[in-house]
């Protein structure tokens, strides 16, 4: 019995040659998908980083509101420990105004958070990287902006208060020395964001929609004769 090869019509050097063809032709189609996958992610990771940037630009400018704040808020609280020295003399000092606080915006998130993981796997690792920062950052800010408002919520109680004992005068030095630590940490940790921000290309802005910064905790609660 003889067994026969079947031959092309055409010769195998031209079934060879369509072949290569046919080859070709599915790399090139397959390489033209990946060139319009890149094309398509890198225009999804630019929309992505243009939210995120408007989004990370007003929670700076939301910080950086407070760090305005931070002389006015040094100078009440130094006016609270002359109040408790008053009493350690016999000459007690009324202070006025002590429900006045410094007002810090809410932060916004919502961008981030609502990332893709296909846009986070486009974007360079470092740029990742930078971004995780520096909302790890904004959120401890919010913490302690959080804790800021609860400590002057609390110190608003001695508002006008003219018979202070000894657990009230040891509650405000509390008060005072918590606010003192939590101010400290919010303008120590912004040199450090800012510049995160920086490498980014992020300017810190406010919305034009907020309300104008309260100034309220600029003014003194001393009463005039202090």
């Amino acid at each position: 019995m003889q067994v026969h090869v079947p031959k092309p019509l055409h010769g195998w050097r031209e079934f060879a040659g369509e072949v290569g063809i046919i080859v070709l032709g599915v790399l090139i189609a397959l390489g033209a998908q990946q060139v319009v996958e890149s094309i398509h992610d890198k225009a999804q990771v630019r929309e992505f980083r243009s939210a995120v940037d408007d989004e990370l630009a007003y929670d700076l400018g939301s910080y950086n509101q407070r760090l305005i704040l931070t002389p006015c808020v040094r100078a009440r609280l130094v006016e609270v420990d002359r109040l408790i020295a008053s009493y350690r003399t016999g000459k007690p000092i009324v202070l006025h105004g002590l429900s006045r606080r410094p007002v810090g915006f809410s932060l916004r998130t919502s961008v981030w958070a609502g990332r893709t993981a296909d846009v986070s796997a486009s974007m360079p690792l470092q740029t990742r990287l930078t971004y995780s920062s520096i909302y790890d950052d904004l959120a401890n800010y919010d913490v302690h902006r959080v804790d800021e408002r609860n400590g002057w919520q609390e110190l608003g109680d001695f508002d006008d208060a003219t018979d202070l004992d000894r657990a009230d005068l040891m509650r405000l030095r509390g008060l005072v020395n918590k606010l003192r630590w939590i101010d400290f940490i919010i303008v120590q940790n912004w040199p450090e964001e800012a510049e995160r921000a920086r490498r980014l290309g992020i300017t810190p802005k406010r919305d034009p929609r907020d309300p104008p910064l309260d100034l309220g905790i600029c003014t003194t609660f001393l009463p005039a004769h202090a």
